[in-house]
């Protein structure tokens, strides 16, 4: 599972909608998903259609060490690509799909300075831009996707 959106609050509700999904059937979907704290952990319940059944699930969720800072997301202007930064740890997530392209995802940390790449999905992924320090990050910046 690899996706990209918005996420709104409704209590006890998360909605995340996906703006950008690896399941291509998916796009513009969104999922919901009851949470509650769990000392710090943030305990997500739900269920899910799969064929002709409903699967339930629970999901923890826990920060990682590195990520207690302000959350960067930073659009393409044509919106096939995100670049998500939170402290040490980044995301980008790019859909070509509908240009004939593939879907690439890429997870890096940064350490010393210097951002790694710890996990990539997809041909060409780790190709994907790594955050720009912070300071030229801005939400009018386009995100280059090749």
């Amino acid at each position: 599972m690899s996706f990209a959106g918005t996420t709104t609050w409704a209590d006890p509700f998360l909605r995340w909608n996906h703006a950008l999904d690896l399941d291509d059937a998916s796009p513009g979907d969104s999922d919901v998903g009851r949470v509650r704290w769990n000392g710090d952990d943030l305990v997500e319940t739900g269920e899910f259609t799969e064929g002709d059944r409903t699967v339930p699930y629970t999901e923890v969720w826990r920060r990682v060490g590195g990520s207690d800072s302000d959350l960067e997301s930073h659009w393409s202007p044509d919106g096939t690509c995100v670049v998500v930064r939170t402290g040490d740890h980044a995301l980008t997530i790019a859909d070509d799909r509908p240009t004939g392209g593939g879907y690439r995802a890429c997870y890096r940390t940064r350490h010393d300075g210097r951002w790694s790449v710890e996990l990539a999905l997809g041909p060409g992924a780790t190709d994907l831009p790594a955050p720009p320090p912070t300071e030229e990050m801005h939400p009018a910046m386009g995100v280059p996707t090749r």
